[in-house]
């Protein structure tokens, strides 16, 4: 016969566990997208080098900020849903409570910044 109360906190502390995981991966997606918009900081000068049309460099600068933007915002956000989970974890009814889906919205607003800086760049080639 398994003891009720020893399941619980088992499960309570492996849900603890996976939350610090998700967190830390949550950590290295959001550096990997700062890092990115630094990385472009190097194309930047390169272009400005050659003397690349100054609406190309802009868009890049833009994109460069946004991926820096994304990836602190990112961070932040799986900072205060990691605190919310540990939160409810500690409390004595600990019940499932579906959060914030963090994925979808980082997926979106990187999708939504490829696809913004494609159009700019399109529009520019093509007038």
């Amino acid at each position: 016969m398994k003891d009720d109360g020893l399941e619980k906190e088992l499960d309570k502390f492996n849900s603890r566990e996976i939350a610090e995981q998700t967190l830390l991966t949550w950590i290295q997606a959001g550096l990997t997208l700062i890092g990115f918009g630094f990385g472009l900081g190097s194309i930047i000068a390169f272009l400005r080098s050659e003397h690349y049309e100054k609406v190309i460099i802009k868009t890049i600068i833009i994109v460069a900020e946004l991926l820096i933007v994304i990836g602190i915002v990112s961070i932040i956000l799986a900072l205060i849903q990691h605190r919310s989970k540990l939160r409810n974890l500690k409390s004595k009814e600990y019940r499932y409570k579906p959060s914030f889906n963090l994925s979808i919205f980082v997926g979106i607003m990187v999708s939504l910044l490829g696809m913004i800086a494609f159009l700019a760049i399109l529009i520019h080639m093509i007038f």
